[in-house]
C-alpha cells in the first residue's frame, strides 16, 4: 500500500493509507493509481503503471457518495428545504455542507474520507488579509473577492434564521466547508436525479485544461466512473478539468491560476454621461459593462467601439444613424481615429490603477514561490495586463492602418473589419 503514497508526510500518509484503505473495503476500484506531493498543497494522481485508453481508472459506489439529497434528509436540511424560498445561494452545494457539518464531528462511516479533506485552504482569497490584498491592486478581483465573502456570510445568516441551532457551527467553519464543497463537487445524474456530489478519490484530481479522463455515474451497476480518454505511460499525472476559465475565476473558486491562460480576461464598465436620458436609454447604447478578452469576436470589444462612436458623437451626428446596427459602422475615417484614441486613454487609465508595472511583475515572478499567494497574484494581474497590451497594441496597428491604407469607408468597413480580425492574430504572441 505504501509503494501508491510517494513523498508523502508521515501524518498525512497514514490518513491516506487510511482512506484508502476504506475506500477498497466499500467497494472502491482503483489499481493503477498513485498519489505524488509536488509541494506545499500540491498533490496530483499519478499512473501507476501503464492504463489503455478507455479503461476505468477509477470507480466509486454510490455508498461512498455524499450529496445534497443526504443532507436534505437531515433535520437542518428539512428545515432549509421547507422554508428556503430561494434566498440562500447555490441551496444544493449548501445541503451537502449541512451534511458534513452535521457529522463531520463524528465516528461515522465517511470520517476516513473527511480526515484526508485539506484543512489549511488560506489560498482561496476569501481568506486573505488585507497585506495581501493589496498586491492585488488594480484588479476587478478584489470586487469579486468581497462578493463572494459577502454571500457566504449571508447564506450563513440566512440559515441561522431558518435554523437557529445551525449556530453550533461558527462562521469559520461554515466558510471552511462552503469552500471544499464548492470547489470539490461534482454535478451528476442518480436516478433521474440531478445532485451535487462529492466523491471521494475522484475529487483528488488536478486541473488540465486537456482533461485526461471523463467522467459520469453509471446507474446500471451504481458507479462513479471516470475513464481515461487517452493511454498513460507509467508515472503519468492523471488530471480533470474545472472548465476552460479565465484566471480571475480559477483564482476565486479554486484558489489556484495558470500561467499560460488564452482565456483571461479584463473587467469593462463603462457609463455615458447620459444614460439617464430617455433618448439614450431606448435609442443609444447608454452602458457597456462585462468582460474583454483576447476574442474579438465573443468578447465586447464590438461593444465597446459603438459605445465610444456614440459618446464621440454629437446629436448631428447621432442623427445620421438610421438603424440602430448601423452603430457597428464607423462614420468617417477620423472619427474613427478619435474612437481608437479614446479607447486607448481607457485602457492607459485602467493599466494606471495596477500596483505593480508588467515590467516589475515579470521580475517578481522570478523569484515567487510557484502555487504561493505571491505567485498567484502575480500571474492574475499579469494575464489582466496582458489582455490590456493586446488591446493597445491592436488600436495602434488599428491607427495606423487607417492612417495610412484606408481613405474611406464608404462600402469598405466590412474590408476594415477583416482587417481587425488578422491585426487581432498577428497581436497574440
Amino acid at each position: 500500500m505504501d509503494s501508491v503514497c510517494e513523498n508523502i508526510e508521515i501524518t498525512h500518509k497514514k490518513a491516506l493509507i487510511n482512506f484508502m484503505n476504506w475506500a477498497k473495503k466499500n467497494g472502491a476500484i482503483f489499481p493503477d493509481i498513485s498519489f505524488k506531493i509536488y509541494g506545499e498543497n500540491e498533490r496530483g494522481v499519478h499512473s501507476k503503471s501503464k492504463i489503455r485508453k478507455g479503461s476505468n481508472v477509477i470507480k466509486i459506489p454510490l455508498k461512498m457518495i455524499i450529496h445534497d439529497g443526504m443532507g436534505e434528509n437531515t433535520s437542518i436540511g428539512f428545515k432549509l428545504v421547507k422554508h428556503n424560498n430561494g434566498r440562500i445561494n447555490n441551496f444544493s452545494i449548501i445541503m451537502v455542507v449541512v451534511f458534513i457539518l452535521t457529522t463531520i464531528k463524528h465516528k461515522n462511516f465517511f470520517e476516513p474520507y473527511y480526515d484526508i479533506l485539506p484543512r489549511d485552504i488560506s489560498n482561496f482569497p476569501i481568506f486573505w488579509n488585507n497585506v495581501e490584498y493589496e498586491m492585488l491592486t488594480g484588479s476587478h478581483i478584489l470586487y469579486m473577492i468581497k462578493q463572494r465573502q459577502q454571500s457566504f456570510v449571508e447564506d450563513y445568516q440566512t440559515i441561522i434564521k431558518v435554523c437557529p441551532e445551525f449556530k453550533r457551527w461558527s462562521i469559520k467553519e461554515f466558510l471552511w466547508a462552503r469552500t471544499i464543497v464548492g470547489s470539490r463537487n461534482f454535478g451528476i445524474n442518480i436516478n433521474g436525479v440531478s445532485r451535487t456530489a462529492m466523491v471521494p478519490l475522484s475529487d483528488m484530481l488536478n486541473h488540465d485544461p486537456s482533461p485526461k479522463v471523463n467522467w459520469g455515474f453509471d446507474n446500471r451497476d451504481g458507479f462513479f466512473k471516470m475513464k481515461s480518454n487517452v493511454s498513460f505511460k507509467k508515472n503519468i499525472a492523471i488530471t480533470d478539468t474545472y472548465g476552460n476559465k479565465c484566471n480571475s475565476q480559477y483564482f476565486l473558486y479554486y484558489g489556484f491560476t495558470q500561467s499560460q491562460n488564452y482565456k483571461n480576461t479584463i473587467s469593462i464598465n463603462l457609463i455615458h454621461p447620459n444614460s439617464d436620458n430617455k433618448h439614450y436609454k431606448d435609442e443609444i447604447v447608454p452602458h457597456v459593462k462585462g468582460l474583454l478578452g483576447k476574442d474579438i469576436d465573443k468578447f465586447l470589444f464590438n461593444e465597446i467601439m459603438v459605445f465610444l462612436r456614440i459618446s464621440l458623437s454629437d446629436d448631428k451626428m447621432i442623427k445620421k444613424y438610421k438603424y440602430r446596427s448601423q452603430y457597428f459602422y464607423p462614420l468617417n475615417n477620423s472619427h474613427e481615429i478619435t474612437v481608437l484614441k479614446a479607447f486607448n486613454i481607457y485602457l492607459n487609465t485602467l493599466l494606471s490603477k495596477y500596483k505593480f508595472s508588467y515590467k516589475k511583475i515579470n521580475e517578481l515572478l522570478i523569484t515567487a514561490s510557484r502555487l504561493s499567494k505571491q505567485w498567484n497574484a502575480l500571474t492574475l494581474l499579469k494575464g489582466e495586463i496582458e489582455v490590456i497590451i493586446f488591446y493597445k497594441k491592436l488600436v495602434e496597428q488599428s491607427l495606423n492602418y487607417i492612417t495610412k491604407k484606408c481613405d474611406s469607408f464608404d462600402e469598405k468597413y466590412n474590408s476594415y473589419f477583416i482587417k481587425l480580425r488578422k491585426l487581432r492574430n498577428d497581436c497574440v504572441d
